[in-house]
């Protein structure tokens, strides 16, 4: 299968509609995370950290403040049309595998920084992250959450 990989430089507010604009009726997830902070948590964020990602079955976002703005990846398996201005593709091929992770405890004593539990996490039965692996010339250049299963 084929993906494409989209970036550029927004400002928040762009940020923001454009998350959820994308992600607009998908069952969604998010990680707000800095040297201090990792918190993954259901839905779309309701304000931008330093650093993040947000992710469905769709595709991923991903951000890192730079400058005045944010960098911005957005990786997907079908065209982004909607805001050309905005981001511009990757003009590389990127072939694509689906796969399943498996996850470290967050209450593990390696785990940094510590949080409660993943989403959809059950008592103490760790979920499974689902991914798609973009690779490029038979490299894996990115590994792309697509959400959770028990």
């Amino acid at each position: 299968m084929t993906g494409y990989v989209y970036s550029g430089c927004v400002d928040e507010k762009l940020l923001m509609s454009l998350i959820s604009d994308y992600f607009e009726g998908e069952e969604t997830y998010h990680f707000s995370q800095s040297i201090e902070l990792y918190i993954p948590k259901v839905g779309l964020p309701s304000e931008i950290s330093s650093q993040g990602q947000v992710f469905s079955k769709k595709g991923e976002i991903r951000w890192e403040e730079e400058n005045k703005g944010y960098r911005v990846i957005l990786i997907s398996e079908s065209k982004f049309t909607a805001f050309p201005d905005m981001l511009t593709p990757l003009n590389d091929i990127w072939e694509t595998e689906k796969n399943a992770i498996y996850l470290t405890p967050p209450d593990a004593p390696h785990v940094f920084p510590k949080f409660e539990r993943y989403p959809r996490q059950a008592d103490d039965n760790v979920p499974k992250l689902n991914i798609i692996v973009y690779s490029k010339e038979g490299r894996a250049t990115f590994v792309s959450p697509r959400g959770f299963e028990l």
